[in-house]
C-alpha cells in the first residue's frame, strides 16, 4: 500500500512539473522602419521591416526572473518596390 502511495505521489509531482513548464499564446509583432530610400532614378524604393513571433513563458518557467521567451520567428526583410507600390522582391536576413 505504501509503495503505491509513493508511486502515485511521484507520478503526480512529475506531471505537475511538466505542466508548469509551458508557454503562453503566440505573439506576433511587425515593425516597419520609417527610413525608406529612393533609387537615384526615382522608379524604385527600398525599406526594411522586422517580423517577430514568440511565446512568453508561463507557470514555473517564469521563476525567478520572468523566464526566456520561445522565439518562433525573428527576421528582417529588405523590400524593393517600384514607385507605384508593386513588390519587386526582397531579401530576408535571419537574426538568429
Amino acid at each position: 500500500m505504501r509503495k503505491k502511495r509513493k508511486d502515485f505521489l511521484l507520478i503526480f509531482l512529475v506531471l505537475a512539473l511538466l505542466n508548469a513548464c509551458t508557454y503562453e499564446h503566440e505573439i506576433q509583432k511587425l515593425e516597419e522602419y520609417s527610413n525608406m530610400a529612393l533609387s537615384p532614378d526615382g522608379t524604385r524604393y527600398a525599406y526594411l521591416y522586422h517580423v517577430m513571433r514568440y511565446r512568453r513563458p508561463s507557470g514555473i518557467s517564469k521563476f525567478p526572473d520572468g523566464g526566456i521567451s520561445l522565439y518562433l520567428e525573428d527576421r528582417v526583410t529588405l523590400m524593393l518596390c517600384d514607385a507605384k507600390g508593386h513588390d519587386t522582391g526582397g531579401w530576408t536576413i535571419d537574426t538568429e
